[in-house]
């Protein structure tokens, strides 16, 4: 079997074609909605990513916002064409450490009570 190709059309716009050029590989296509209890933050959107195993190298070819009404397909190929990768974030520690700190901040206030 040839490596599967993802073909991903947004409103019926083709947006990105994905397929790991590897002997072993993962290749996912996630949708997700989530509101934060922290900020009361939301965010819906798409994401392609892979991982190529015999590099152990992580890939991604999409990050796209979604709204309500979107219409998503994705097809699944054994096409040779592919879109460009963007970059994988790392976020800094700074940033980390930012994040956990408002997560602990917020229990430490629900959990006042208990402590």
């Amino acid at each position: 079997m040839k490596n599967p190709t993802f073909e991903i059309t947004l409103n019926g716009e083709k947006i990105a074609s994905s397929r790991v050029d590897a002997e072993f590989g993962v290749l996912t296509a996630m949708v997700t909605w989530v509101k934060r209890s922290l900020d009361n933050s939301e965010s819906l959107n798409v994401v392609v990513s892979g991982l190529d195993s015999d590099k152990q190298e992580p890939l991604k070819w999409l990050n796209e916002e979604l709204s309500i009404g979107d219409i998503l397909t994705i097809s699944v190929t054994e096409s040779n064409d592919q879109s460009p990768q963007i970059g994988i974030v790392q976020l800094s520690e700074e940033v980390i450490i930012e994040r956990k700190l408002a997560a602990f901040h917020k229990l430490k206030e629900e959990l006042q009570d208990y402590l």
